[in-house]
């Protein structure tokens, strides 16, 4: 699973891949959603909400889980 989330003051503007939980603010791209060996990207626009102040630094946290199952 390849997972990004958002913290608050963002609000998900659009995603290109994957599927967005709104309760947890999180992008979640399950793997039979990515074909064996592939590479590329996926891209999350946010958008800044009004509240946030001036100056402050705001996180966007992302994480990967892949794995390659072997035979034995």
């Amino acid at each position: 699973v390849f997972k990004v989330e958002l913290p608050e003051g963002m609000t998900l503007n659009k995603v290109d891949k994957g599927q967005f939980t709104k309760g947890s603010k999180t992008v979640t791209i399950a793997i039979p959603m990515v074909p064996p060996m592939a590479e590329g990207a996926f891209v999350v626009t946010a958008d800044v909400n009004g509240n946030v102040q001036e100056g402050s630094q705001m996180v966007v946290n992302a994480s990967g889980n892949y794995t390659v199952p072997t035979v034995v």
